[in-house]
């Protein structure tokens, strides 16, 4: 057999891309919304607006790190800052 996977792993496997499917689908229509009704903030008053929008993209990010992240992904390079 050219892939051996254990039941429990094709299992795990299902359940991960449900959960980031099912993620994607509240997460992101969220954020569009949150972001059209700050909108009107932009023009009067953009450091308010870019704070909070900085923020929520942090959160959309730390989502797609936490996937990379519970699927095993790690680089074998550690990065000092």
């Amino acid at each position: 057999m050219l892939f051996s996977c254990s039941v429990g792993h094709l299992c795990k496997i299902v359940v991960r891309t449900i959960l980031v499917i099912i993620n994607n689908i509240y997460c992101i229509p969220t954020y569009v919304v949150w972001m059209m009704m700050i909108f009107p903030l932009k023009k009067y008053h953009p450091e308010l607006y870019w704070k909070i929008e900085g923020h929520l993209f942090h959160w959309l990010l730390a989502m797609v790190s936490m996937w990379s992240w519970s699927a095993g992904y790690n680089s074998k390079y550690q990065l000092s800052i």
